[in-house]
């Protein structure tokens, strides 16, 4: 008895939380903070992660571990050069 109080407490305040956040979210969007510039970007940026996540699972399915690893070891050495020159 004891465990389902504390579990409707829990779900009663995760929701109330929820609740809110969807209140404050849709203030920002009447105030303008929304623009149609910010939400393409937000979909462009969304399809971006689902596509980098999709080709990253099928990488790590697909490549040993050990050549993965240097793999890795490359993208890491490549992108600190390039912001070591571009800075």
């Amino acid at each position: 008895m004891h465990y389902r109080v504390l579990s409707s407490y829990d779900f009663y305040h995760s929701n109330h939380k929820f609740i809110r956040f969807q209140i404050l979210q849709g203030l920002v969007a009447y105030n303008g903070f929304f623009t149609t510039t910010v939400l393409t970007d937000y979909c462009f940026g969304l399809g971006g992660v689902i596509i980098g996540t999709a080709l990253g699972a099928y990488v790590f399915k697909h490549i040993p571990n050990r050549i993965f690893r240097y793999i890795v070891y490359a993208y890491i050495g490549l992108s600190s050069v390039i912001i070591f020159l571009t800075n």
